[in-house]
C-alpha cells in the first residue's frame, strides 16, 4: 500500500472530486464510474463537508491549470508515492 503525502500521484472518482462547478465544466458528460488520474497531492487539510469537519486531500492537475481540487481522504487512491524525505 502506498502512502499519501506531498508529491504523490493519485486517482479519484470524478463524482467525489470538488469544486463541482470546475469539474463539471471540464467534464460535462462524466459517468458515475469515471476516474481522473494524475492528480498531484499538494497537502492535507480539514474542510467542512455536510456540516462536518473532515480531512481532505488538496490536488493539482494539468487539466485544471491554476486551480486546486479536493476530495475526502477516503476516496483517494495513490498510484505512485512522492519523494520520500
Amino acid at each position: 500500500k502506498f502512502c499519501h503525502g506531498v508529491g504523490a500521484k493519485c486517482e479519484v472518482l470524478l463524482k467525489y472530486l470538488h469544486s463541482r462547478p470546475i469539474v463539471d465544466a471540464r467534464y460535462p458528460n462524466a459517468t458515475a464510474d469515471q476516474r481522473l488520474g494524475g492528480l498531484l497531492c499538494i497537502r492535507k487539510q480539514v474542510k467542512t463537508v455536510k456540516r462536518k469537519d473532515v480531512a481532505c486531500y488538496i490536488f493539482r492537475h494539468d487539466d485544471f491549470e491554476g486551480q486546486e481540487l479536493h476530495c475526502v481522504c477516503r476516496w483517494s487512491t495513490v498510484k505512485e508515492e512522492g519523494p520520500s524525505g
